[in-house]
């Protein structure tokens, strides 16, 4: 149960900064958005964000056993691709959606 718990409240937090980044995705610094992303997969995952861009959507299933892991990410990799595609890079942007689509 206490597990559970603060397994819930760290996905929360993690959901919350998503919102956060996609709200003020146009008015924050670049290089902010990316380091609290970062700190948010690595939070999330252990893992950094260029390694789960390589990393196919039944691949993070399998890393994030649990659905609302699963979830969280995807709420993170939506905010993620709206910072590449304000970067102009609307590839990334996509296959970003893509894998957060999968993980849904």
């Amino acid at each position: 149960m206490l597990v559970d718990d603060s397994m819930m409240r760290q996905l929360q937090k993690i959901t919350e900064l998503a919102a956060a980044i996609t709200k003020s995705s146009s008015g924050a610094g670049e290089g902010d958005l990316e380091r609290l992303i970062e700190e948010a997969y690595r939070a999330l995952t252990g893992l950094d964000g260029a390694l789960i861009d390589t990393l196919a959507a039944p691949s993070l299933v399998g890393l994030l056993a649990d659905p609302r892991q699963q979830s969280a990410l995807a709420e993170l990799l939506d905010a993620h691709a709206l910072v590449a595609e304000q970067k102009g890079d609307v590839g990334r942007a996509e296959r970003r959606r893509a894998k957060a689509r999968a993980l849904r």
